[in-house]
């Protein structure tokens, strides 16, 4: 099943049964999820039903796919595998990440979204991540925090939209920040209305710097 392109005020909306979604949560269904936004286009916005999405594997998404949610989608791993490996232009609204190593994209640092080096033109808006860095890592700054901005000495991620998230911990203070950038240099990325408890720093100082002209 294809469909033409569409935009986040008039996204697609998928009919769960014609992809073999399993949206109660008791099965694997990365391998249809897969399926599902292979058959759309780059660029569309694909809006997923109500439901529990569990994923084992990780979901590849092409430049520009959007999916968003009307916050009553949950995605859950397996404890901490990656959930999406992302292009550029790619949003996330409305989604709550559970159990997972990353939320978001290619490396598997234990942060809740990571948004790797090169990415451009991201939207991180409306999702509830929280009890990021598992593996209790006390040394690397850049290992363990809600969302990572992360330019792994290649290229830094450049404007990207980080906004009215709620990140928090149910396990006493988490010693990272809620969003962390391993570049403190000016990159056009909006980060602001983030709601954070429960970790020790809220925005660090360097991801502020990446904001601005």
């Amino acid at each position: 099943m294809t469909s033409s392109s569409s935009t986040t005020t008039n996204p697609t909306i998928i009919n769960a049964l014609s992809y073999n979604l399993d949206i109660t949560g008791l099965s694997d269904t990365s391998t249809q999820f897969q399926k599902m936004v292979d058959s759309y286009p780059s660029g569309s916005t694909i809006k997923l039903p109500k439901g529990i999405y569990k994923f084992s594997k990780i979901v590849n998404l092409k430049d520009g796919i959007k999916l968003i949610a009307s916050n009553d989608v949950v995605i859950p791993g397996i404890g901490k595998n990656i959930l999406f490996s992302t292009g550029n232009d790619n949003t996330f609204k409305g989604i709550e990440f559970q159990k997972c190593s990353t939320a978001k994209v290619l490396s598997a640092q234990n942060n809740g979204i990571d948004v790797t080096a090169g990415s451009s033109n991201c939207t991180i808006t409306d999702n509830n991540i929280a009890n990021t860095n598992l593996n209790n890592n006390i040394n690397a700054t850049n290992i363990g925090n809600g969302i990572l901005l992360d330019w792994n000495g290649i290229a830094d991620p450049r404007y990207i939209t980080i906004s009215n998230n709620k990140i928090g911990s149910n396990n006493g203070i988490i010693a990272k920040s809620g969003i962390y950038s391993t570049s403190n240099t000016t990159h056009h990325n909006k980060i602001g209305s983030n709601i954070i408890k429960g970790y020790k720093y809220g925005v660090h100082w360097y991801t502020l710097a990446t904001c601005g002209v």
